[in-house]
This record gives structure tokens, C-alpha cells and sequence, in this order.
């Protein structure tokens, strides 16, 4: 039996993967591919090391469970994999030492992944500019996973898996629009069975509006000084290959927040003015990543990983406010409205 493990990374059609999988689970099944069922129809909770209720136990008994159903191929998805370190890799590699182990990546070209990254964890959690985060994630010192594509790889073909495989998003979305079906043939789906998924190339998980990640982004910042957390901590928990303690998730509740106090944000941050900033073309990490790594893309392009022009950069429209600009805001009845929904939300997560 191979042991499949799909690592991400984030925002790389890894959503719309799960999604198709999940709902085609016997199909699957029957094809002689387990699909372990969860709630959320992903992984990323039983495969994360970094958190302390994981389980080796738990994969373990899942493993043995499809072994004894004479599965081929046990198959698993979860964004979370690309975060872990080295020393997690390994602890992860190790539940399934008794099979054959193999992790397949997605990636996707930094000038425009690292733009929709920021907003993900500006909708669940952190509180810092767009600006602020290109300048963290570029500092040299840091070697955040968001920037160094490579040390992902490195991590996990040290861990001991059998086969590290790579897919350039960039690459698969020239060719079919999505990456879905590269995807499931490096994982080892044959064209008929790809055909029978019936794959719906619509993005599951798109990204927000800017004015709405801004909105969650300054009431991120709000709540953190409010109940005195530190700022950016989904930020600076992956960069430390940590779990992240708390979450806002405001945008789950973005639409019940009161229309009035939303819109004297949005003022407030029209008025605060914007610029445009140029995200670097980031090519001599590509070179790096190439040198290191090219072996494992299964759809290089022109001896490219991201078949993109050189100097393409992204340009980018920063807002200049940031949540300190809106601290008078916690004295106005409207936060206190905010508070008692942003509770009632928290009680019942």
C-alpha cells in the first residue's frame, strides 16, 4: 500500500482538490483509494505535528484500517504539511514506516502567491500591512516557508519518504486552468479515473475582497490590543513551525457585523489614502529552488519552474492606515456592538 500524503501548499487549488476528493470518496473506494473521511473533508488537523493534541496513534490505526480493506493507495490532503519543519517531517514520515511513504506539493510563482497569502491570514488572524508582510517574509534572517519553497523540499525528502514530488501551479493553470488534474496524476490517478471525477474547475476558495480583508485586518489588530495577544501571531507562529493559540476568523462572521460600522472603516481607510508597491520577481529564488529541487516538478515549462516572463512583477495597492489608526474606535457603542457578536462567535466555535 502507498502512503499518499498531499501537502499544500495554500492557495494552490488545494481547497477545490479536497473538496472533489472527499465528495468522491467511494467512487474512490472502490478504485482501490482511501480517502479518510473528516468533518471538514481535509486533513490538516490529524497530520499537524506542530499541534500538540496530534496523534501518531490515530494515523497509525487509519493506515492499518485501510491495509486490512486491501487499499492501493491511502490518500491524504492537508495544507498544514508545508509548515512543518524538519524534525516534524520526520515524526510525520515515521507513522507509516511499515509502508511506502510520498508527499506531493503544489507550488505556486511568489508574486502573486505571496499577495493572496497575506490575505488568508489577514481574514483569520494577523493585523499587519501588506507592505509590513513583504518586508518580513524577505528578510534573509527569517526563512519563512511562505519565501523558501526549498526548504519544504529539503525537509521532507530528509524526513525518509520514499518520493517527493512537485507541481509548478503556475505551470498547470497554462496548461488546464486549474491544478487539479496535475495534481491527481502525480498522485497517481490514471486518465480514466480523472476523467470520471468530472473535475469542475471553479475555485472553492477564492479570495476575499480587499476592502473586506482590510476591514478583518484592522479589527484583528483591534481585538489583539483589546485582550492583550500579540499581533501577527499566525505570521509568527508558522515562521517558528508553531500552532497558532487563537483565531479570529472575523470574515465567518463578516456579515452580520453591523453595515454602519463597517462602513466607517472603510471610510477611514479610503481617507487613510493608498499606494502602489511592486512585489519583487523573486528570480533568483526561483533559480535556487531549480537547482535544489528541479528533479522533483513533474511539469516544468521551458526548463522552468514557473514559466512566467522574468520581470513580471506584481504591482500592488497597499492601504496606509493600520489598526493603531483606529484605536479611538473601542470607546464607539458600534465595537461594543462588534464585541458581543464577535463572543457569541467564539462561544460557538
Amino acid at each position: 500500500m502507498r502512503v499518499v500524503i498531499h501537502g499544500g501548499m495554500f492557495k494552490t487549488g488545494t481547497t477545490s482538490l479536497q473538496h472533489l476528493l472527499n465528495a468522491n470518496r467511494d467512487l474512490l473506494s472502490n478504485e482501490g483509494i482511501v480517502y479518510p473521511y473528516t468533518k471538514i473533508g481535509q486533513h490538516s488537523y490529524i497530520l499537524n505535528v506542530r499541534d500538540p493534541r496530534w496523534s501518531a496513534d490515530h494515523l497509525l490505526s487509519i493506515a492499518k484500517e485501510a491495509e486490512q480493506d486491501n487499499a492501493s493507495i491511502l490518500l491524504f490532503s492537508g495544507e498544514a504539511v508545508s509548515a512543518l519543519s524538519y524534525s516534524q517531517f520526520k515524526k510525520l514520515t515515521a507513522c507509516f514506516e511499515a509502508w511506502q511513504t510520498e508527499y506531493v506539493f503544489c507550488f505556486r510563482h511568489w508574486s502573486t502567491y505571496l499577495p493572496s497569502r497575506w490575505k488568508q491570514n489577514c481574514i483569520r488572524r494577523d493585523s499587519q500591512t501588506f507592505e509590513e508582510y513583504l518586508n518580513l517574509i524577505t528578510n534573509p534572517s527569517l526563512t519563512h516557508f511562505d519565501l523558501r519553497y526549498d526548504l519544504i523540499l529539503s525537509s521532507a525528502i530528509a524526513s525518509g519518504a520514499k518520493t517527493v514530488r512537485s507541481i509548478s501551479w503556475d505551470n498547470a493553470m497554462d496548461q488546464d486552468g486549474s491544478s487539479v488534474p496535475e495534481s491527481l496524476a502525480t498522485i497517481g490517478f490514471d486518465q480514466e479515473l480523472i476523467q470520471k471525477l468530472a473535475i469542475d474547475p471553479e475555485w472553492l476558495n477564492k479570495t476575499s475582497p480587499i476592502i473586506k480583508v482590510e476591514i478583518c485586518r484592522i479589527l484583528n489588530g483591534l481585538m489583539d490590543y483589546k485582550r492583550h495577544r500579540k499581533n501577527n501571531e499566525l505570521f509568527w507562529a508558522y515562521a517558528r513551525h508553531e500552532e497558532c493559540l487563537h483565531f479570529h476568523d472575523i470574515v465567518r462572521m463578516y456579515d452580520k457585523i453591523n453595515t454602519e460600522f463597517k462602513l466607517v472603516i472603510e471610510e477611514r481607510l479610503l481617507k487613510g489614502g493608498t499606494y502602489e508597491i511592486e512585489v519583487p520577481n523573486f528570480d533568483n529564488l526561483e533559480e535556487n529552488l531549480y537547482n535544489k529541487h528541479g528533479n522533483t516538478f513533474v511539469n516544468l515549462k521551458n526548463n522552468r519552474v514557473f514559466d512566467v516572463p522574468s520581470g513580471s512583477n506584481q504591482h500592488y495597492i497597499n492601504y496606509v492606515a493600520t489598526w493603531q489608526n483606529f484605536i479611538d474606535l473601542l470607546e464607539n457603542p458600534l465595537f461594543t456592538n462588534f464585541e458581543r457578536l464577535y463572543n457569541e462567535f467564539q462561544r460557538h466555535d
